[in-house]
């Protein structure tokens, strides 16, 4: 996850995201922001393909260096996660092949 004052993009295992805004913290260092969602899939992108970004919220908290975090898909309530990031560890994504 790459994070800005503007927002953040994240990649994940055959998906990626991004958050539209700020991502501030209250009082008990926890979040809960909305974004989108895109699955992808394996092989070549179509010249004429769509790539459909759902909305989706990001929640979760962030103390000492780790975050904890929950993508919930707002159409149907499906939930990933929750994972958990590392500041300055790069994290194991395996896209799509």
């Amino acid at each position: 996850m790459t994070v800005s004052a503007a927002g953040a993009s994240a990649e994940f295992d055959c998906a990626h995201g991004t958050i539209d805004g700020p991502l501030a913290l209250d009082s008990s260092q926890r979040f809960d922001v909305a974004g989108t969602f895109v699955q992808e899939h394996g092989g070549p992108i179509r010249v004429d393909e769509t790539i459909a970004a759902v909305p989706a919220r990001y929640s979760g908290t962030s103390r000492h260096g780790t975050m904890t975090l929950t993508i919930t898909l707002t159409s149907g309530g499906q939930s990933l996660g929750p994972l958990e990031l590392t500041f300055g560890q790069q994290g194991r994504v395996f896209k799509c092949l």
